[in-house]
């Protein structure tokens, strides 16, 4: 009793409404009740349905983990878990009710008084779940815890790489070195320069009488 009543109220209200949902969770939530029922029940025939039918097994599966979440936070039991008991108990109760709303307007015939009491203990669940958000801080608590879980996985997405970067590629064996130029070829002779022509033998010089100074001439 002393480490129920150290829980906040919120969680005592939510602990005492999932205990008594898990247990309507067993009642009949839909009863035939139509021509030849009696005969059917006389015959040992199930003409009940409960919430573990439909869209009421995910709701019931919920609130089988709820019990369990706050049994272990009654006994004092530390769990790391990524989110605060705020968020924990407040997420547990918004789903509990959605699925429970479902089986509720789905399976709409024959409906039987299990129906009502789960949808209103769903309700009460969600009351306390509120009444501990409001004990952890409040919505905004909330709205900024969501917020740096945002951040930080983005932050990590960003940080990690998108995909390993491929293995090296082998490297290609060395080429062999180039060949060696090749020599210079030796520098071709000079061509002989061909002999020398005979030069054409010099004219002899006219005689003298026969330039034209005839007159100059001494008597």
């Amino acid at each position: 009793m002393e480490r129920f009543n150290a829980l906040s109220r919120g969680k005592q209200l939510m602990l005492a409404a999932s205990v008594l949902l898990l247990i309507d969770s067993f009642l009949a939530w839909q009863k035939y009740t139509g021509e030849g029922a009696d005969q059917l029940e006389a015959i040992g025939a199930d003409v009940t349905r409960n919430m573990w039918h439909g869209w009421g097994v995910l709701a019931a599966i919920l609130v089988l983990v709820l019990v369990v979440w706050l049994v272990v936070r009654l006994a004092a039991v530390n769990l790391d878990l990524p989110v605060s008991d705020a968020m924990t108990a407040a997420v547990l109760a918004i789903l509990i009710l959605i699925f429970t709303v479902l089986k509720f307007l789905v399976d709409d015939t024959f409906r039987a008084y299990g129906a009502w009491i789960g949808l209103i203990l769903a309700i009460v669940l969600v009351v306390g779940a509120w009444m501990a958000v409001q004990e952890a801080g409040g919505m905004e608590s909330l709205k900024t815890e969501a917020s740096g879980m945002s951040s930080s996985m983005g932050g990590s997405r960003s940080d990690a790489p998108a995909s390993a970067p491929p293995p090296p590629a082998a490297e290609p064996p060395a080429a062999p070195p180039p060949p060696p130029p090749p020599a210079a070829p030796p520098p071709a002779s000079e061509p002989m320069s061909p002999p020398p022509s005979s030069a054409p033998p010099p004219s002899s010089a006219p005689p003298a009488d026969d330039m034209g100074g005839g007159e100059d001439r001494p008597a």
